[in-house]
C-alpha cells in the first residue's frame, strides 16, 4: 500500500498539486517510515507550498535514514542556502 500512495503522491507532484502530494506522502511515510525517498519527496512538496520548517525536518530525516542519499543532501543544502545558512552541511 505505501507504494500506491507514493505513486499517487508523485503523480500529484508532477501535476503541481503539492498540497495534495504532501498529504499522500505523509500517509506513505506513516506506512513505510524507513524509506528515505518518501521523506525526500515529502520535503520537496512541503517546500513548494511554503512549509520550509517541515521540509527541513523531512530532508533531515531522509538523510538520517540514508546518509548518502544525494537528492536529500541536495535538498537539504538548497534549503540551508535559501535560508542563508550556507556552510551548515548535512
Amino acid at each position: 500500500m505505501p507504494r500506491l500512495r507514493t505513486i499517487s503522491a508523485l503523480r500529484l507532484t508532477s501535476l503541481g498539486r503539492y498540497a495534495e502530494a504532501v498529504t499522500a506522502f505523509k500517509e506513505a511515510a506513516r506506512l513505510k517510515p524507513d524509506l528515505a525517498s518518501i521523506f525526500n519527496n515529502l520535503a520537496f512538496a512541503e517546500d513548494k507550498i511554503g512549509q520550509g520548517a517541515d521540509a527541513l525536518a523531512h530532508y533531515q530525516e531522509a538523510v538520517r535514514l540514508d546518509p548518502k542519499y544525494a537528492k536529500a543532501l541536495n535538498g537539504l543544502g538548497y534549503l540551508y542556502d535559501k535560508n542563508g545558512q550556507v556552510g551548515r552541511g548535512g
